[in-house]
């Protein structure tokens, strides 16, 4: 069933059902203010998560099972990643969901995750891994794994052909690439790609050939390029 998932400027969150797209199946206050991005987990073998992040500086795991709606104190998230005191004005501009381990058969692990990426204005990379223990509740932890260098990330994405691997531009043109590690190291960096001269602000890639992408910078410049993995 295809679905439509929107944010707006006061913090809402819509989900549609394409096929009878007259009425949202659910509409609620997902943010305190502008929700920036989101991603969904549905090419994940169809997975019901999504994930949303908001100029309050938070990044939410939701599911679109559940019937969220509009309350007077906002709706609640499966999970909920803050900032740490004195860094809350920094803003998310850019989250990914995925990863390996999504799959409990692939893994075999016996415990459902999900890792989200996410961006912020101030160049900060972190990194929330979302458990789903069988029949216990939800766990999560958060890492940081790049430090901020005042360039806002303006997109994240992860390579097709790579569920594991993970693409975020930057406010200065460069592409950098993290790996999905393990339970000790979650996102391991694989280097940086100079795609252009201004900041990044769209990027997606080619399902057909590994590394194949296709973006946009503030110099109104539609750029093709290719990263080596």
């Amino acid at each position: 069933m295809p679905h439509l998932l929107a944010g707006d400027f006061e913090g809402h969150v819509g989900l549609w059902d394409l096929t009878r797209a007259e009425v949202p199946l659910s509409y609620f206050k997902a943010h305190e203010d502008v929700v920036n991005c989101m991603d969904g987990a549905g090419s994940l073998s169809g997975r019901p998560e999504f994930v949303t992040g908001g100029v309050d500086g938070t990044v939410k795991l939701w599911d679109t099972r559940l019937n969220h709606k509009e309350t007077s104190g906002g709706s609640s998230p499966i999970s909920n990643m803050s900032l740490k005191k004195g860094r809350e004005d920094y803003k998310v501009w850019c989250v990914a969901l995925g990863g390996p381990g999504s799959d409990t058969e692939a893994t075999g692990s016996g415990v459902d995750d999900l890792l989200v990426v996410a961006g912020y204005d101030n160049g900060d990379v972190r990194v929330m891994d979302i458990r789903f223990p069988q029949g216990n509740g939800v766990t999560q932890e958060v890492v940081e794994v790049q430090s901020g260098d005042d360039s806002t990330l303006w997109q994240a994405c992860h390579i097709p052909q790579r569920p594991g691997v993970v693409a975020v531009s930057d406010g200065g043109g460069q592409i950098h690439l993290f790996q999905h590690g393990d339970d000790k190291t979650l996102m391991k960096p694989l280097g940086s790609h100079k795609a252009a001269s201004e900041a990044m602000i769209s990027l997606d890639f080619n399902e057909d050939l590994e590394g194949l992408y296709v973006g946009c910078d503030l110099d109104s410049t539609l750029r093709v390029g290719m990263v080596h993995l």
